[in-house]
């Protein structure tokens, strides 16, 4: 797997796994796809709690590096308990090795986080968000 950033996260007390079982399902899976990391993402979230439904969304960005330019903004809204159900937002630059950092933001609310691609590079990236409702 490639350097991995949490970009956001809800809080509440209920998550039915933590940053770390989340990083370590991901650095296990040994491909770039992105469909094949969802479906195995999918198959390892799946097994690790009955008390929740898992619901992931991702966006897969490819790309030379001249139209690194690139500002992508998506939202979604709620009605759950959220001491109970959350997100976590995550990205995957899939240019980098594996061997890069985790990084990892503050818990807030529309983090609007800008990252420097080097030059003469194409951007191959996967955005991934993973909401839990609890049922």
């Amino acid at each position: 797997m490639s350097k991995i950033t949490i970009t956001n996260r809800s809080s509440n007390k209920e998550s039915p796994f933590t940053e770390e079982n989340l990083i370590n399902i991901l650095n296990k899976i040994d491909s770039n796809s992105p469909n094949e990391i969802i479906e195995k993402l999918s198959d390892n979230l799946d097994n690790i709690s009955s008390k929740h439904k898992i619901i992931i969304q991702y966006t897969a960005i490819e790309g030379k590096q001249e139209i690194s330019n690139l500002k992508i903004n998506t939202g979604f809204t709620s009605n759950w308990d959220a001491s109970k159900d959350g997100c976590l937002t995550l990205s995957i630059d899939l240019n980098e090795s594996k061997s890069q950092s985790i990084e990892s933001v503050e818990n807030s609310e529309g983090i609007d986080k800008e990252s420097e691609i080097p030059n003469n590079s194409n951007i191959n990236s996967l955005l991934i968000t993973i909401y839990w409702i609890s049922v």
